[in-house]
């Protein structure tokens, strides 16, 4: 089976798996004009998993959907950074796959308080590979691996493909939370603007993510305004519970559910290149989320 041939049969088996649609009756066609066969415009989640013991690494499987040669690769490695009294903090420094690609560092927050205490809030950071050279298959046993600079407990690691028929271009980086943020610290809600950006390509859209740590956990959640959330993912540590929540702006979302996989999320940009799109607010609230290390970012992905 040649290399075209495999992505039509990956896209067969998405729009037989297509079961739920959270903002179209059916799953567009893709377009297959782009170079090499690669899929237009398509953000789609690839794994998320938490490493719960001490440890300097964690690796990440490919659950959901295959990455093809030449996808970007968004990563977020997250933790706490104080694993016990007068150590740390410990921070990821590189990432790594099974099929040897460079992985960038792109931005990073702390949601933690200054200095961090130990095992809680935690420290974000984002990573990204602009071009994949060969496959990650769901059923080769392909794997991503941040590691950080000494061993953290409750290690999360969270993937998406990023799609465009010209080439992924890194994503920007609009807002996000400031570091050791006391009052969303003390407040139940996070609340970001994105600001005025205009996307250099058309199939463009916005990506907000929402992370919180606390022991116990942040209770229900809710979040109003034009970004759309279609699922969370919720990670329980051994010393915090995590909860991390994408939304988009600007995006056809579609659950997938994949053969005896959970469903995930697809998200699909409908912003025209070169047009300004106005500041936008993306917000969560939660039911208990008062004195929880929090935060947002919202990335622009053209």
């Amino acid at each position: 089976m040649d290399g075209l041939d495999f992505i039509h049969k990956r896209i067969a088996n998405v729009e037989k798996k297509l079961e739920r649609n959270m903002s179209a009756p059916t799953l567009p066609k893709y377009d297959l004009t782009a170079v090499s066969g690669i899929l237009a415009v398509n953000l789609g989640e690839i794994g998320n998993s938490i490493g719960t013991n001490l440890l300097g690494s964690h690796t990440m499987d490919i659950e959901f959907e295959d990455v093809l040669p030449g996808d970007g690769i968004l990563v977020m490695a997250a933790a706490p950074s104080v694993p016990s009294l007068g150590d740390g903090p410990y921070t990821p420094f590189i990432v790594t796959d099974s099929v040897g690609n460079n992985y960038d560092f792109l931005f990073q927050r702390k949601f933690e308080d200054n200095p961090p205490q130990v095992n809680t809030g935690i420290f974000v950071s984002f990573w990204f590979c602009s071009s994949s050279f060969d496959f990650l298959s769901t059923s080769l046993g392909s794997w991503i691996r941040p590691q950080w600079s000494a061993p953290v407990y409750d290690r999360i690691v969270s993937a998406w493909i990023v799609r465009h028929a010209g080439g992924a271009n890194e994503p920007t980086l609009l807002t996000a939370t400031n570091d050791n943020d006391l009052t969303t610290y003390a407040s139940n809600t996070v609340s970001e603007a994105s600001g005025g950006w205009t996307p250099t390509r058309s199939q463009a859209l916005e990506l907000a993510l929402f992370i919180t740590a606390k022991a116990g956990g942040v209770g229900g959640f809710s979040g109003t305004g034009l970004f759309f959330q279609a699922q969370s993912r919720t990670f329980v540590g051994s010393k915090q519970d995590y909860l991390v929540n994408p939304q988009t702006f600007g995006a056809n979302a579609y659950l997938v559910v994949g053969a005896g996989n959970p469903q995930y999320e697809i998200d699909q940009g409908t912003l025209d290149g070169g047009a300004l799109v106005g500041s936008e607010t993306a917000n969560q609230s939660y039911s208990s989320g008062a004195n929880a290390w929090k935060g947002a970012f919202i990335m622009g992905i053209d």
